[in-house]
């Protein structure tokens, strides 16, 4: 059996459009909606968009904090990808997949997050909070990982023995290029589709 360990938001789910909306909700609507991942340049909300370092903790700190619905809420960020993956792997007696996120806020956040999975269709997700991914895919011996945020991805090509996969976006695009080109190293991909054909592939 493959084991495959996946993050969930800037992978799977579209958490800046959510994090945006709600910043519209609380400051005005007069903030611009975001109209594209790739408009996200940096991982500071604050250094891209029209709203202070403050506001960004408030929203964190307070309201997703207090809220027992906005990771529920959330949108799937690929579509066609997600309906992919679990056609290919959610039934399958020949992948497990692992969700692995580094979720801190918001109340009943375990249920919030599996509750959405189930939503979108994938039957007893595995689910896993943790601020050192690496541990877990040593853990879990997972062969083949995907997250968005290239300090994980790096701890993961350092630390242990997966093929490691990077959402490509303008932010984590800074700083890769020795990973990039290190033979067994970081992999770039496009979308959830490209991952998945490579697993398959395999």
């Amino acid at each position: 059996m493959k084991t495959i360990g996946i993050d969930l938001d800037g992978v799977i789910v579209n958490f800046s459009k959510g994090f945006i909306e709600l910043a519209r909700e609380v400051y005005g609507k007069k903030l611009p909606k975001l109209k594209s991942s790739n408009d996200i340049k940096t991982w500071k909300f604050e250094e891209w968009y029209p709203i202070t370092e403050e506001q960004v903790d408030e929203l964190f700190n307070n309201v997703i904090d207090n809220s027992e619905d906005f990771w529920i809420n959330l949108s799937i960020l690929d579509l066609d990808g997600w309906k992919l993956l679990r056609s290919k792997f959610s039934n399958s007696n020949e992948y497990r997949v692992y969700f692995i996120t580094h979720r801190s806020k918001g109340q009943n956040l375990f249920n919030q997050t599996v509750r959405w999975l189930k939503n979108g269709g994938w039957n007893n997700p595995q689910l896993i909070f943790s601020k050192e991914k690496h541990k877990v895919i040593n853990g879990l011996d997972i062969e083949y990982f995907i997250d968005d945020n290239l300090e994980i991805c790096i701890d993961a090509v350092e630390k242990t023995n997966t093929k490691t996969f990077i959402m490509d976006y303008p932010y984590n695009r800074l700083g890769d290029v020795d990973y990039i080109r290190k033979p067994g190293g970081l992999i770039r991909v496009k979308s959830l589709e490209e991952f998945i054909n490579f697993i398959i592939d395999s």
